[in-house]
């Protein structure tokens, strides 16, 4: 007796569109249905190209809650496409050249040593009485007191400030949030995003909020036209 392979969250889609976050690398159009599944891989075309993908399972994440205009999955690792399938991406590291006679003109300013003409010079040292000393430690003491009484006044009173806003950080959330709202209506309900990221290759503006858990995807023709699409689990190193 044939055992269907295990439900998932792509198989639930039937025929509605989706993108995927991160985008595939070297596919043009982010935008795809899904056609079957095995017990290790996801096959998946474009809905513009009718390329055929086939993902491994691990690679998938979750989907998001909000399906106007477009719904979103998740991936658990930037891949890029080849051959048919997706692999990781790896980003190489290119190491700077050394300019020449760099290490010639380091080497050569270790080695070689100062040269001394004539005796060390005479540094002249004074004794201070014990009384100046004491006035000098009094003297310090006092400033370093007031510094401290200082920074005390400003800590209480930028807490007292920062309260409020941070009472009002943790009231905001995604729901509120409409599929015609632009970046800086998304920031105004938002505040400030950590950082803001454009793909022209899928057409979708990526604004990071580390601080509530989730990044907010925008998409449209161009960045001005980006408008509010769904949101993604924030994930601090997603990538490989």
């Amino acid at each position: 007796m044939a055992i269907s392979p295990l439900p998932t969250t792509l198989e639930q889609l039937g025929n509605r569109r989706f993108s995927f976050y991160p985008p595939i690398l070297r596919v043009d159009r982010n935008e795809w249905l899904f056609q079957q599944a095995t017990w290790s891989e996801m096959l998946v075309i474009n809905a513009h190209s009718g390329q055929e993908v086939w993902i491994p399972r691990r690679f998938v994440g979750e989907v998001s809650r909000i399906e106007e205009p477009v719904l979103i999955v998740g991936l658990l690792k930037e891949v890029e496409y080849r051959d048919g399938t997706v692999w990781p991406h790896r980003r190489r590291v290119i190491q700077m050249p050394v300019a020449v006679g760099a290490e010639s003109t380091i080497t050569e300013n270790v080695a070689a040593p100062r040269s001394r003409s004539g005796p060390a010079a005479v540094v002249q040292i004074s004794l201070h009485s014990a009384e100046d000393t004491r006035k000098a430690r009094t003297f310090v003491g006092a400033v370093v007191i007031g510094v401290l009484g200082v920074l005390v006044i400003a800590g209480v009173v930028g807490e007292s400030q920062m309260r409020p806003r941070r009472a009002a950080a943790r009231n905001v959330s995604y729901k509120e949030l409409r599929p015609g709202d632009d970046a800086s209506l998304v920031q105004r309900l938002l505040g400030p995003s950590i950082s803001q990221e454009w793909h022209p290759e899928t057409g979708q503006l990526h604004l990071a909020y580390p601080q509530l858990g989730y990044i907010v995807v925008l998409t449209g023709r161009s960045r001005d036209e980006a408008r509010y699409s769904g949101v993604v689990p924030f994930r601090s190193n997603p990538r490989f």
